[in-house]
């Protein structure tokens, strides 16, 4: 296995979003009563210690932001307190402390 690690290591990590995407359907389709597209849904089933979620004005960058946090609690038993989400800006950090309140 070793000699082919780096083959390996995207195909385990193909398997396990496409088996996450599926058993978080539900979670993923009611965020705040919004669905999430399937790039959304994909970057918020795809652990990394770090996510950087960088779009366009009216993207869906809230909504996946949202989405998540809500995947990390709900699903992977995150404590909240243990979440750390930087904004660049006082209102939009106004609008993810408003929409994640309301998802929970």
């Amino acid at each position: 296995t070793y000699p082919n690690l780096d083959q390996l290591v995207p195909t385990y990590n193909e398997v396990f979003i496409d088996k996450e995407l599926t058993e978080a359907k539900s979670l993923l389709s009611n965020i705040d009563g919004k669905a999430l597209d399937p790039q959304q849904s994909r970057a918020v089933v795809t652990n990394e210690d770090n996510t950087l979620v960088v779009a366009g004005a009216g993207s869906g960058k809230t909504l996946t932001i949202s989405g998540k946090v809500k995947y990390l609690v709900e699903r992977l038993h995150v404590d909240p307190k243990e979440i750390l989400l930087i904004s660049f800006t006082a209102s939009s950090a106004k609008e993810y402390k408003r929409e994640i309140r309301a998802s929970h």
